[in-house]
Formats: C-alpha cells, structure tokens, sequence
C-alpha cells in the first residue's frame, strides 16, 4: 500500500506498541513492506512514560524510533526532544 499511496502522495501508516512489532515477525514484516508512517499506540501517553512519579521511561519510544528509523518519525522526535527538556526539569525537581 506505501508505494501505491506515495505516488498520490498520500501516506499509509498505524498505531503501533515495540512490544508487538518485535514480538510478531509477520506483523513486523507488513508494517516496513506497508507503513511509510508509524503512531506511538501507547509508547508516549503519560501513564507509559511516567509509571511511578519522577520515574520517567522512553524505552518503547526509543525502540519504536529504533526500529523504523527511516521512517516518518521525525514529527515525533521533536515531540520526544521537547517532552524530555521538562521531564529533566522536574525529576530534578526544578
């Protein structure tokens, strides 16, 4: 679907969690053959991120990042950059 989408210049994508993508290899495989872009399903809600307070985690993010590094993630790299300045902020408690 990518390559038919791109040429319109439309783009396919989805929501995935790093947990099932490297779980699942067929699942892994269709989403490079097929998604020019991917959506964090939970990798950057704040319950995920921030488990316990002033504990901060971006592991999935980094792996969803990792794992599909070509892929249209810059959108959520700044979104990742800018959320980590203030996370640094207030787990060192300023």
């Amino acid at each position: 679907m990518s390559a038919k989408f791109s040429r319109n210049k439309l783009y396919f994508g989805t929501a995935v969690r790093i947990e099932q993508v490297m779980g699942e290899q067929d699942l892994r495989t269709v989403v490079l053959r097929e998604c020019d872009w991917l959506t964090p399903e939970v990798a950057l809600k704040w319950g995920h991120v921030e488990r316990s307070p002033g504990a901060f985690d971006f592991r999935s993010m980094d792996g969803l990042t990792n794992f599909a590094p070509g892929m249209a993630f810059k959108s959520l790299d700044r979104i990742a950059d800018r959320l980590r300045g203030p996370v640094r902020q207030v787990s060192r408690g300023g």
